[in-house]
C-alpha cells in the first residue's frame, strides 16, 4: 500500500498484473457529477484552482504509470459506500482481469518475436556452415 517507488504513490499495487489502484476522495479530486463534490461557497477561486491542480497531477501520474507499463484503476470514495460496493468490486475485478489478459498477450507476442529471432539465427548459422 502507498508504494512510494511508483509515481503518485498508488494506494494498492498488484505487481503480478502490473495494476495500480488509487482511492480518490470525491471532493479532493473533483469527482464530476458526484454529490460529494461541491465547490465551497467561500474562497471559491482557491478551491477551484486547488482541485484543478489535483486533477492535472492525477492525469500526469496516470500517464507516467502507463508509460511504465502499469494499468491504473480509480476507485472513488462514493463507490465505497455499502450500496455501491458490489458494483465497485466488479469494476476493479474487471480492470484487473483486463490488464492480466493484456499482459499475457504482450508476453505471448514477445515470446513469438524471440522464437522468430532464434529461428532466423539458426538458419543463418546453418547457411554459414554449408
Amino acid at each position: 500500500m502507498n508504494v512510494k517507488k511508483l509515481p503518485g504513490s498508488p494506494d494498492v499495487i498488484l505487481p503480478k498484473y502490473k495494476t495500480a489502484i488509487f482511492v480518490h476522495g470525491c471532493f479532493w479530486h473533483g469527482h464530476k457529477g458526484c454529490k460529494n463534490y461541491t465547490v465551497p461557497k467561500t474562497n471559491t477561486d482557491f478551491w477551484i484552482a486547488k482541485i484543478a491542480r489535483n486533477q492535472e497531477r492525477d492525469q500526469e501520474v496516470w500517464r507516467q504509470l502507463e508509460a511504465l507499463g502499469w494499468a491504473v484503476i480509480i476507485v472513488w470514495e462514493c463507490q465505497l459506500k455499502k450500496s455501491a460496493l458490489n458494483e465497485t468490486v466488479d469494476h476493479v475485478e474487471d480492470g484487473i482481469k483486463k490488464n492480466g489478459k493484456s499482459l499475457q498477450r504482450t508476453k505471448d507476442e514477445r515470446k513469438k518475436t524471440i522464437e522468430g529471432y532464434q529461428k532466423e539465427r539458426k538458419v543463418q548459422r546453418n547457411r554459414r556452415n554449408l
